[in-house]
């Protein structure tokens, strides 16, 4: 009978700040480049998704996904990290 291996999840979440602006539209500035739909480490083992995301409170979060494939993911450094508020 054949194998599968299940991935781990894992999300992490950073709190940057607030915004008074209803449904806003969310984009990362990593280094100067921005990614309007969050940014994605890849590995032999995983991957990890960056994105921002808000909550009914106007509360701004960087969000960390990161799934692994049997191993833990190496640490990643990501400099001059800005989230961009559209709306």
């Amino acid at each position: 009978m054949g194998q599968a291996a299940i991935p781990a999840s894992r999300v992490d979440t950073v709190a940057l700040g607030t915004t008074t602006i209803v449904d806003p539209l969310l984009m990362l500035s990593i280094s100067g480049v921005v990614y309007p739909n969050g940014y994605r480490v890849l590995y032999s083992g995983g991957y990890r998704n960056f994105f921002a995301s808000t909550d009914a409170l106007g509360n701004i979060n960087l969000e960390c996904q990161a799934i692994a494939f049997g191993a833990d993911l190496p640490e990643v450094y990501l400099g001059n990290v800005e989230v961009l508020i559209i709306g």
